[in-house]
């Protein structure tokens, strides 16, 4: 492989990174505004602390940056051509990772949005705002007032 060929390579891996996670994760907040209108507004918050969407978008950020730092090593039209030949595959393979965690993300939205997990996760909420606010209640369980209420944190 020649110095132009892993420069093409690296810069189209580190475009399409970009690209993905900018017009993925666009795509799915337009979604998820959409699908707050009818559950409620915590699903943005639980969609940034998904632990599985933070490892969807630290890996499209990390194949950037590396395909990046890794053209930057690369030494064209000087009397010492240099070619990073594992630092070349180390991105191709990162690519083919990315690929795979795009399936998954994509997976993992559909199946996250849909209505009978969205209450298990809202209803999960409840009930340690509850056990937060009252623990003395959820202990002995003392029925509460009618007019107390808890709005539970987003």
């Amino acid at each position: 492989m020649r110095p132009e060929g892993a420069m093409t390579l690296l810069s189209t891996i580190a475009g399409s990174m970009i690209t993905i996670a900018g017009v993925g994760f666009s795509i799915t907040i337009v979604v998820l505004t959409l699908a707050s209108a009818q559950f409620g507004p915590c699903l943005l918050g639980n969609f940034l602390r998904d632990r599985g969407n933070q490892v969807v978008l630290g890996t499209f950020v990390a194949t950037f940056l590396y395909c990046l730092l890794v053209l930057r090593t690369i030494h064209v039209n000087s009397p010492g051509e240099y070619t990073p030949y594992w630092g070349t595959l180390v991105g191709l393979v990162l690519a083919v990772c990315s690929l795979g965690v795009l399936i998954y993300f994509m997976h993992h939205i559909a199946v996250s949005i849909q209505a009978p997990n969205l209450i298990t996760v809202v209803y999960g909420e409840l009930e340690k705002a509850m056990t937060r606010l009252f623990p003395e209640r959820m202990v002995k369980n003392i029925p509460m007032k009618e007019t107390a209420r808890i709005s539970p944190r987003c």
